[in-house]
């Protein structure tokens, strides 16, 4: 049986200017957010901000809010936590958790070989599949597993799952949308009544066969199977 948190009740949003020592624009950039590195009171954070050009539009705001709303509402050691909500003037921000590490996509562009032993692709898939077990226990459905959603730490190589834009859950019943060449047959045809869990699994398929060439998915499942917690 795996582990999964409890629900958490959602930490109010901040208003006000934000104020910080140092701002690093990242290369990674989505269709209408920007991100950094911030630092604040000598920690490191990773700040998702609206583009100015979307930051007015109620639409987008709203799906700000629901990524905030839903990543703060849960905790697992395999999924990026959500710390901050702040509305300033220039539109809102989210704080999350610093992951010093890359990206799965990153990863095997600069060691091609790591996945190629058996533990390390294990041990990916293990930790994937007990964060994804978190978020879906808690009636959260992810809805964009690819390689540029799952980093690896520096320390370890553990992994993270970031990047709750595209959710579904209870509360907010609809996805913002998807990614092709990683999204379920279910997300193609734009059907939210057809979510499920099979949705995420479908994506971490995609990813292995994408990312580890060669590999047969259905024995390293039937294999990590049996040790996940």
């Amino acid at each position: 049986m795996i582990e999964t948190s409890d629900f958490i009740l959602p930490k109010p949003a901040v208003t006000g200017k934000a104020s910080f020592e140092k701002i690093t624009p990242l290369e990674t950039e989505g269709a209408t957010s920007s991100a950094f590195v911030v630092r604040v009171d000598g920690k490191q954070f990773f700040m998702k901000k609206l583009k100015s050009q979307y930051a007015s539009a109620p639409i987008y705001r709203n799906i700000f809010v629901k990524e905030y709303e839903t990543g703060v509402s849960v905790s697992h050691p395999n999924v990026v936590r959500y710390e901050k909500l702040v509305m300033d003037a220039d539109g809102p921000y989210i704080l999350m958790e610093y992951v010093n590490g890359c990206t799965l996509d990153r990863k095997v562009e600069q060691d091609p070989e790591y996945f190629k032993d058996r533990y390390n692709l294990d041990k990916l898939l293990i930790q994937l599949l007990e964060g994804l077990n978190c978020l879906h226990a808690n009636h959260i459905l992810h809805c964009d597993i690819k390689p540029q959603n799952i980093m690896l730490s520096q320390v370890n190589n553990d992994v993270k799952i970031i990047d709750l834009g595209f959710c579904y859950t209870d509360k907010y019943d609809y996805t913002a949308g998807h990614t092709g060449g990683f999204s379920s047959p279910e997300q193609q045809i734009s059907s939210t009544a057809q979510l499920a869990v099979s949705t995420d699994i479908y994506g971490v398929g995609c990813e292995v066969n994408s990312k580890c060439k060669n590999t047969n998915l259905q024995k390293v499942l039937g294999r990590v199977n049996g040790k996940l917690k």
